[in-house]
Formats: structure tokens, C-alpha cells, sequence
């Protein structure tokens, strides 16, 4: 009889843990834009805007398919910009680490990507969210 309360005791701890809020997507988070990655190298931009905020760090997200990125520009809205040349490869449904902006906290004008979708013709081009942590 104890080990049938302790054992749905776990499975009920397990249940609320699993069903929790993801504290990286919290009310820190504000989602800054999406675009749809092609299969060619491409150069996209994310215009953020001085309504958005200011963010301390960001989040990238990858859906759909494989992905490679190559720079990685942030301008912020007093005109200063963060260069990140970069090779990067996003797997499906992966996303990066917390990018510290430097500074304290910035407000960005725009994110600027060069990019491409890697995985299988087959699967749908791929699509990174931007997200901005407060």
C-alpha cells in the first residue's frame, strides 16, 4: 500500500513539473518576429522598434527544418550595432543559448540575419523565431 502512494505521488510531482510554465518564456519574454528561411543564402531583417522595449538578451528558435546561419547584426536604436559573424547550425525544433546584449539593457531598431534552410527539400523550409528577454 506505501509504494502505490509513493508511486502516484511521483507520477503526480511529475505531472505538475511537466505542466509548469517554461520560466524562459515567462513575462520577460516578448516575441520580436519570425521569418520563413529559404533554401538559398538570404538576407533578412526583423524590424523591432523602439515600442517593443528594452531587452537584455535574445533567443533564437528553429522550426520545421535544419538551418545554417552565417552573420548576425544587431542595430540598436542609437545607431550603435553588434556585428556576429557566425556559423551556426539549427537543427529542428532547436534553439540557441540567451544572447547577452552588451550594455544593460538596449533597445533594438532591427535584427539583420544571412541565412539558409539545410535539411531535406522534402520538409518544409525552415522558420527561426527571434524572442528578446527583458
Amino acid at each position: 500500500m506505501r509504494r502505490f502512494g509513493l508511486f502516484s505521488s511521483i507520477v503526480v510531482i511529475l505531472v505538475m513539473v511537466s505542466l509548469s510554465p517554461n520560466p524562459l518564456f515567462s513575462q520577460r519574454s516578448v516575441f520580436l518576429g519570425s521569418r520563413t528561411v529559404g533554401f538559398r543564402t538570404d538576407y533578412d531583417e526583423i524590424a523591432v522598434g523602439r515600442m517593443r522595449g528594452y531587452f537584455r538578451q535574445l533567443l533564437f528558435k528553429v522550426d520545421r527544418n535544419d538551418m545554417e546561419l552565417f552573420d548576425l547584426k544587431i542595430i540598436f536604436h542609437d545607431g550603435t550595432r553588434v556585428d556576429l559573424p557566425t556559423r551556426l547550425v539549427f537543427h529542428k525544433r532547436g534553439r540557441s543559448r540567451l544572447l547577452d546584449l552588451p550594455g544593460n539593457r538596449r533597445m533594438i531598431r532591427k535584427i539583420v540575419f544571412r541565412y539558409r534552410s539545410i535539411g531535406s527539400f522534402l520538409e518544409r523550409r525552415a522558420v527561426i523565431r527571434v524572442y528578446g528577454i527583458r
